[in-house]
């Protein structure tokens, strides 16, 4: 059976439209809340608990609130809480975002996120949810939401992810290549010519090609590396500020940078490459 999911992907967000979404409006000052055992607070009415059976060592067993494994279990945990936030009064000086189980707030006042955190903290407790207080993050200007650092009005490219891509061993097999992919595609925005650079790895991952790891591919896994390394803060587009944008064509692929400046100092706003891809090639 084949499901065609093509009308929903057409009105779905894109989660890199969301995040450049959050970059645009994200202000000076932040601050992380976490739900604690989010899932686990969701009791699962008595008459359906049977659909959640299971046997382990001879006995059966079933939950009573929410699973982890459950394919829809983010799905209910979201719009559950996204509904008690919704009677939640937030302040117009402050932004409230939420996914799943993380929520960030962000104010051009520092006094205005610490006084909005105090208020959804005490309100999310009044409805039943339990604050993680090891996670919690902030007040203050740099804070991690949605594996984004975002340091006062720029995001950031986390430092973790940064070290964990130069600390990978040159690659062996097809697996190894597709994890070190893996954890470059996310970060495109932040990384000038990226499709380009990494274009001699991506044709060796594709499915029935032969492995024939060469000097382009180990050319191309250091450059790589490097740009990263070298990787720019994206700052908040101001419409009132002149901007630049740039338009590269190689005979790899194309890709584009939008650039503000002030004085002699350029921020990038956003950063995107694509290679050439069938037909277009030629």
């Amino acid at each position: 059976m084949t499901v065609d999911y093509r009308e929903i992907n057409k009105v779905a967000p894109n989660i890199a439209s969301l995040m450049d979404t959050l970059g645009r409006e994200i202000k000076t000052y932040h601050r992380v809340l976490d739900l604690a055992n989010a899932f686990f607070s969701i009791p699962i009415a008595e008459e359906s608990q049977d659909q959640f059976a299971f046997t382990w060592g001879g006995r059966q067993w079933t939950s009573q609130v929410l699973p982890q494994g459950y394919v829809h279990t983010p799905t209910y945990g979201r719009n559950l809480v996204a509904c008690d936030l919704a009677d939640w009064r937030n302040p117009d000086d402050v932004n409230l975002y939420h996914y799943i189980d993380d929520l960030l707030l962000t104010s051009d006042s520092l006094e205005a996120v610490g006084q909005a955190a105090d208020s959804l903290t005490a309100y999310l407790q009044q409805e039943g949810w339990a604050l993680n207080p090891q996670k919690v993050q902030g007040l203050g200007l740099s804070v991690k939401f949605l594996g984004v650092v975002s340091s006062g009005e720029t995001e950031v490219l986390p430092s973790a992810v940064i070290d964990k891509v130069q600390v990978f061993q040159v690659t062996t097999t097809l697996k190894q290549l597709q994890e070190f992919l893996g954890m470059l595609g996310y970060w495109c925005s932040f990384i000038p010519h990226l499709a380009q650079l990494l274009r001699p790895l991506y044709r060796l991952s594709k499915k029935g090609q032969l492995w024939d790891w060469g000097k382009t591919e180990q050319d191309a896994f250091p450059q790589a590396k490097l740009a990263v390394k070298q990787a720019q803060a994206l700052g908040i587009f101001d419409p009132t500020l002149p901007a630049e944008f740039d338009v590269h064509i190689t005979e790899d692929g194309f890709g584009w940078g939008l650039w503000e400046c002030q004085s002699s100092v350029c921020t990038p706003m956003g950063i995107w490459s694509q290679v050439w891809h069938g037909a277009e090639e030629r």
